[in-house]
């Protein structure tokens, strides 16, 4: 009989009455590659019942009370080796109290973190101030540094029939100014020939008044160029405003933290991947915004008007405290989500220290040899153990397909990327309706695309030209007029009064420059949450919507769902055969050691030397003995082929490899 321990509380305990039928079971199923541990109820009487009825009535009086479990390991081995490590849910329906026996329910903390308290604290929580009711500030904490800003550009704009009305009209102005250029000039040569036979005082002045209203509405053309210009910028030119998301793998760790747990991934902590961000669905609020521009500011100012308002821009945030770019939703939420963007599964194991580590990996990448060895275990010696296949679990299509989002019909133009279907079928048919291959695997992604701006608009390209021949002439003249009014500022300092003098035309510097790798929307509302890959600056990784995206749903499927499909080619290229021989409730000796070693891995050896990967197995600490499901790698047919259609397109047919 292996040596027991019970610790409740931290406290070593006596037994349960019923510790000698525990069962253990360890679970590696495909479908959740997580490792769990379940027990029978416990049933607990004396000292150990009063400990749980102490705990539910403490709190009635300042105590921690029924929502919060006590701890509770069980040790085995005589080793300290801890095979439980969990608590003891008062709040369970199936715990049931009395004064002198309670039968109480366990969970483990390794299933419990992920599939019940990760789904109880959301990450609005983490971003709200203790004053508020938020947690005590912590590495959990999410701060508005946290955030990433997204560039973004509204691309339903221009309106070109707008674009042609404001350029005619800024023709007309520049027209108006070269007018005006021309009656200055004659008017100052002849100024300059009337100076040389005038003989009074007030020819001068006359002259002077001229040129000064001639000036005054050179300068008064000139500022509505440049106030045209900005307004069609404003009204033609999709503005760039920015909305705020945070990076996947922050989060991640974040929620981890909380509960006091590590995280690791190969997947999220390595390029491209660390730098995956999400942006939560956007909307935007009623507030009256102020206007200005050069034409206004010579009045005094601008305007104001009633427009929809970002509410959660970055710029809003210290203002209202609206901007955000946490999730919506709880932390289980993103784990679920990005489990189906790379066919993952988080599956938490205890580091060297006994501390619990959450693994966030392809579902079948944790391949760790616990060292076991199973004895011969075949009913009739030597000869091979009947067996199972896996074929039932395979499915004949499998689909990975972003969401569109009707708010933005960039997802609806711009495809790329959208999806990528595969199908199975046998090579040698003789009869289709026996054929028993079917079903589908619908990984339907959580998020819609972001689309990058790649290239400038046609009004765009024009002002980025127009600014610069626009600058060059306005100085130009600037420079012209300012030599001029210097010469007049001369006369009217010899003129008698206090007459004011001209002032000089300050440098026009008006340029445009093409934004490229903002995000792109088709308005300021969005309606389904984004999964975006960026770069420095918030903008979109220059692969979107390429052949070498990351994030295309045919590049998830190669790098991440090929494991999940009969057949392929793995990201290295090898052929990869998702076939299997399984063996169920098979019955073997188990030392507390080999269990122990078995815990925190998922494969072993068979008798023969053959790697099996352990799908489930029970244990019984008293017996020492196992029930086990296990599988070993067997290909058991070659008769199929393979077809991949990527956003909608069929490609060519592939008898042995994925279609890159």
């Amino acid at each position: 009989m292996n040596n027991i321990e019970f610790y409740l509380n931290n406290q070593l305990v006596p037994p349960p009455d019923n510790w000698m039928a525990l069962l253990i079971q360890v679970s590696f199923m495909d479908e959740d590659p997580q490792t769990t541990l379940n027990a029978t109820q416990l049933i607990w009487k004396g000292a150990n019942a009063n400990t749980l009825n102490t705990w539910l009535n403490d709190g009635l009086s300042g105590g921690l009370g029924i929502w919060e479990g006590i701890p509770f390991e069980i040790r085995v081995c005589n080793s300290g080796f801890v095979v439980f490590n969990g608590i003891c849910d008062l709040s369970d329906e199936n715990t049931k109290f009395s004064c002198d026996i309670v039968n109480v329910i366990i969970r483990d903390m390794r299933e419990d973190m992920i599939k019940q308290l990760f789904q109880s604290i959301s990450w609005s929580f983490l971003a709200t101030p203790v004053s508020g009711g938020g947690p005590t500030p912590g590495p959990w904490s999410i701060n508005s540094s946290d955030y990433i800003s997204i560039p973004y550009q509204v691309n339903n704009i221009p309106d070109y029939f707008e674009f042609i009305l404001c350029a005619i009209s800024i023709m007309e102005v520049i027209s108006q100014v070269e007018k005006i250029v021309k009656e200055l000039i004659s008017l100052i040569s002849a100024g300059v020939t009337t100076f040389g036979t005038i003989l009074g005082i007030p020819a001068a002045v006359g002259f002077v008044i001229e040129v000064i209203y001639w000036v005054a509405e050179l300068i008064l053309n000139m500022t509505c160029v440049i106030a045209l210009i900005e307004t069609a910028m404003a009204e033609i030119i999709a503005s760039v405003y920015h909305k705020w998301g945070m990076n996947v793998l922050n989060l991640m760790r974040k929620a981890c933290a909380y509960f006091n747990i590590g995280f690791e991934s190969s997947i999220m902590e390595s390029e491209p991947m660390n730098r995956l961000a999400i942006m939560p669905v956007k909307g935007a609020w009623a507030n009256v915004q102020s206007y200005s521009s050069t034409l206004f500011s010579i009045f005094g100012g601008g305007f104001s008007t009633n427009n929809r308002k970002l509410y959660d821009d970055p710029s809003n945030y210290a203002a209202t405290g609206f901007a955000y770019g946490y999730p919506d939703g709880t932390f289980k939420d993103l784990f679920d989500w990005y489990s189906d963007y790379f066919n993952a599964k988080p599956r938490i194991i205890l580091d060297s220290n006994g501390d619990p580590v959450l693994h966030f990996e392809v579902w079948d990448a944790i391949v760790l040899d616990s060292g076991v060895s199973m004895p011969n275990i075949s009913e009739d010696a030597p000869f091979p153990q009947p067996f199972q296949t896996n074929a039932s679990e395979l499915a004949a299509n499998y689909l990975v397909q972003y969401q569109k989002d009707e708010m933005d019909v960039n997802t609806y133009d711009t495809y790329d990327g959208t999806s990528c279907y595969a199908q199975f079928v046998p090579i040698n048919i003789s009869n289709p309706t026996n054929v028993t291959l079917k079903n589908l695997i619908n990984k339907q992604l959580a998020f819609a695309q972001g689309v990058r701006k790649t290239h400038g608009t046609v009004p765009e390209q024009i002002f980025h030209d127009f600014t610069s021949v626009v600058n060059g002439i306005t100085n130009l003249v600037r420079v012209t007029i300012n030599s001029i009014t210097s010469l007049i500022n001369d006369v009217i300092s010899l003129l008698p009064g206090d007459l004011p003098t001209i002032k000089p035309i300050p440098k026009f510097n008006l340029t445009y420059q093409i934004p490229i790798g903002n995000l792109l929307l088709t308005d300021n509302s969005t309606g389904v949450q984004k999964s975006l890959l960026l770069v420095e600056g918030g903008l979109l990784d220059p692969t979107n919507h390429t052949t070498n995206d990351p994030i295309a749903a045919k590049k998830l499927m190669k790098n991440y769902h090929y494991s999940s499909l009969i057949y392929c080619n793995d990201p290295s290229g090898s052929p990869y055969w998702n076939q299997f021989m399984k063996f169920k409730q098979q019955t073997i000796p188990l030392c507390c050691e080999d269990f122990a070693a078995l815990y925190n891995t998922n494969y072993l050896s068979t008798f023969d030397g053959q790697s099996a990967r352990v799908d489930s197995l029970s244990y019984n600490t008293f017996k020492a003995m196992a029930k086990i499901d296990y599988r070993i790698r067997f290909q058991f047919t070659k008769n199929i082929k393979a077809s991949f259609m990527v956003d909608g397109i069929t490609a060519q047919t592939y008898p042995t490899t994925l279609f890159l």
